[in-house]
């Protein structure tokens, strides 16, 4: 299956879910990354991968025009239910994927990127992409799952995996930083967020008794148990602990 086709099948089987993610709609990194992006009233801004449309309706509160980019159409179509339940008449809706959008250069002063990031294959062009965009001097903001750097095994993405097949890669904080500073940008700020997750609040949308489930937990018990713990997973009582970033940068 090919990496586009691989995420709009999970996407949109699981679409409905995530529109009702309480996680998703009002986490705390939410308004933490609204904090730091600090967007202003004339500010256009694209919200890259925008799934469900959560971060976008937020942005779109402060911003003069918000444009919700995903490859799924279905989430798409959850968004744009969402603007019109909020009343926002402010998003512009695009299909499109991340690596090669349809935007001029040089077009908005935001380009915003929340929880998806891990799914994408590339992420230096998903970064040139948005150095394109953004105008000089706009801004860049990711807020992702990040890998423990001592995760020498690389636990957390297997796990992912296990569960969600569009997941790729979730980088440590020091190879965002390395990638983002070698794409042209200058980091402003970088903060690392950490919540805990009981094992089935981590694996939703998925449920227990399937295959990725059954594959989760074979990973949970082959693998050493201070390597899980030093991945974020406490396998005595089932709980992950998982650490996030949010990164601010600015376009050189």
């Amino acid at each position: 299956m090919s990496e586009e086709k691989d995420f709009q099948q999970f996407f949109g089987k699981h679409a409905d879910s995530y529109a009702h993610s309480s996680s998703h709609a009002s986490g705390s990194d939410l308004q933490e990354f609204l904090r730091m992006m600090a967007p202003k009233s004339t500010d256009v801004c694209l919200d890259m991968a925008t799934g469900t449309g959560f971060t976008a309706a937020e942005f779109a509160t402060k911003c003069e025009k918000v444009i919700a980019l995903d490859g799924t159409e279905q989430m798409l179509d959850k968004a744009k239910k969402l603007a019109e339940e909020k009343n926002l008449k402010n998003m512009e809706f695009v299909v499109s994927t991340v690596e090669k959008t349809p935007l001029k250069d040089n077009s908005v002063d935001l380009v915003t990127c929340r929880r998806a990031a891990h799914h994408f294959h590339d992420k230096r062009e998903f970064l040139s992409e948005c150095r394109r965009v953004l105008k000089a001097g706009g801004k860049l903001g990711i807020v992702d799952m990040i890998r423990n750097e001592d995760d020498f095994h690389d636990i957390r993405n297997k796990m992912e995996i296990a569960r969600d097949s569009s997941h790729f890669y979730a980088p440590k904080i020091s190879e965002w930083r390395k990638m983002v500073e070698e794409n042209g940008f200058t980091i402003i700020t970088l903060e690392e967020m950490e919540e805990p997750y009981t094992y089935a609040k981590w694996l939703s949308p998925i449920v227990e008794g399937g295959d990725e489930d059954a594959k989760a937990k074979d990973i949970i018990l082959s693998e050493g148990k201070d390597d899980l713990l030093r991945a974020g997973f406490d396998r005595d009582k089932m709980t992950f602990s998982k650490k996030r970033m949010i990164l601010v940068a600015s376009r050189i």
